[in-house]
C-alpha cells in the first residue's frame, strides 16, 4: 500500500534525478535527503541504516566526483586554477542569468574569460580552457546522473523487494 510519505519520496527523488542532469543543482543531495527524511518519517522503513548508509556513500561520491571531473576536463586541456574558478563562476551566473545553454556556456565562457584575462594565456590556449571546462562539466553532469540512476535503483530494490 502506498501512502504520503511514499509518494513524497518518489516525487523528491524525480526532482533530484532532474537535478543531476544540471551542473551546479546538487541533485543527488536532493535523493538523499528525501530518502533520510522518509526514514526519519518512517522509523527507518524500508530504507534501513544500512541502505541508508549506501546512499550517503552514493550521494558523497556524485557530489565530490562531479566537482573533480569537471575540474580534470579543465586541467586535461590546459587550464589553470584562474580557468577552474573562472569555469565555476561562470556555471554559476550561467545557472541563474536566463540564457540559451547557460550553464554549459557559462562554463566555457567562464573559463575562457578567465584564462585570458588573468591567465595571461593566448585566445587559443584560453579557448582550449574553454574547451575542457565545457567537456568536464558534460562528463560531470553525466557522471552525477549516473550515481542518482543507482540511488533511485538501490531506493526502488528496497520498496519493490
Amino acid at each position: 500500500m502506498v501512502n504520503s510519505m511514499d509518494i513524497a519520496l518518489l516525487i523528491i527523488v524525480i526532482i533530484g534525478l532532474i537535478g543531476t542532469l544540471f551542473p551546479a543543482v546538487p541533485g543527488s543531495v536532493f535523493i538523499f535527503a528525501g530518502a533520510l527524511f522518509h526514514g526519519i518519517m518512517t522509523d527507518f522503513t524500508p530504507l534501513s541504516w544500512p541502505v541508508m548508509m549506501i546512499l550517503g556513500v552514493l550521494f558523497l561520491c556524485g557530489w565530490l566526483g562531479q566537482y573533480m571531473i569537471a575540474a580534470a576536463g579543465s586541467r586535461k586541456l590546459g587550464a589553470s586554477r584562474y580557468g577552474v574558478i573562472g569555469a565555476g563562476i561562470g556555471l554559476f551566473f550561467g545557472f541563474i542569468l536566463p540564457i540559451p545553454g547557460g550553464i554549459l556556456m557559462g562554463a566555457f565562457a567562464g573559463a575562457l574569460l578567465a584564462e585570458f584575462f588573468f591567465g595571461d594565456q593566448e585566445l587559443r590556449q584560453a579557448m582550449r580552457a574553454g574547451i575542457g571546462a565545457l567537456a568536464g562539466t558534460i562528463a560531470a553532469m553525466f557522471f552525477e546522473f549516473l550515481i542518482g540512476l543507482i540511488m533511485t535503483a538501490v531506493i526502488a530494490v528496497r520498496f519493490y523487494h
